[in-house]
């Protein structure tokens, strides 16, 4: 399931997995058994702020971290929609926006479902709170929905983070690689491989990879340009 994929990313990348992490998930899915199909987005918006009294942090990345601590972010709660999806064939994708990350259930009605605030939210909403552009809209940066295997994206994208956060840039950039392998227009995943590349002193690929980030017309792309032309400078 998903949630061990990701666990297993942040295992083998050297950070603290334990027993209960696959446990706290497991009562989960248990105690989502109890809420009918149709009303299972209120649900799990209840079981993590009530029953599992899970609070928003958005200092905390790993999702070990977000389990042992009861403390999550956008991408943790999405995850644990999609873990339910996954268990129970649910209609639920997951979206990126600019830092963000919310679902889109894809039923017989389709709309947005912000897991931080348990409320719906029209495209309109995120285009406007994160400023998109049209052209980042056409190219299937932001708004797509996307499959859960692409959502594990950003999770190798936050190891990378806490990789780089230890320079072992190396390691940082063989996971945004991955990252990058699953969704190969991820703004932020691009970024910190061109930032990890420049670190390793591996130019050309920073240049490559800011020049498709530039082409994609993302949040990113005015410090995409200002650290291109700083390489081609150099």
């Amino acid at each position: 399931m998903l949630h061990e994929i990701v666990l297993k990313i942040e295992e083998e990348n050297g950070f603290y997995v334990d027993e209960k992490c696959y446990s706290i998930v497991e009562e989960f899915i248990e105690e989502a058994k109890k809420f009918p199909r149709d009303k299972i987005l209120i649900g799990m918006h209840y079981l993590i702020h009530s029953k599992f009294n899970f609070s928003l942090d958005t200092k905390i990345e790993l999702f070990s971290e977000c389990l042992r601590k009861r403390k999550f972010n956008c991408k943790h709660s999405s995850l644990l929609y999609l873990v339910i999806a996954e268990k129970f064939n649910l209609p639920i994708k997951s979206v990126f926006v600019p830092n963000h990350v919310f679902v889109r259930w894809e039923g017989s009605s389709v709309f947005n479902w912000e897991t931080t605030k348990g409320e719906k939210r029209d495209n309109k909403y995120y285009i406007k709170k994160y400023n998109i552009s049209k052209n980042a809209i056409k190219n299937s940066v932001y708004l797509k929905s996307l499959e859960g295997k692409e959502f594990i994206s950003a999770f190798y994208n936050v190891v990378g983070i806490q990789n780089t956060k230890m320079k072992e840039f190396e390691k940082a950039k063989e996971n945004f690689q991955k990252a990058i392998e699953l969704v190969n227009n991820f703004p932020e995943a691009l970024w910190n491989y061109a930032l990890a590349s420049k670190y390793l002193g591996c130019f050309d690929e920073a240049k490559e990879k800011l020049e498709f980030l530039i082409s994609l017309d993302t949040h990113l792309t005015n410090p995409a340009k200002e650290l291109l032309k700083k390489l081609k400078n150099n």
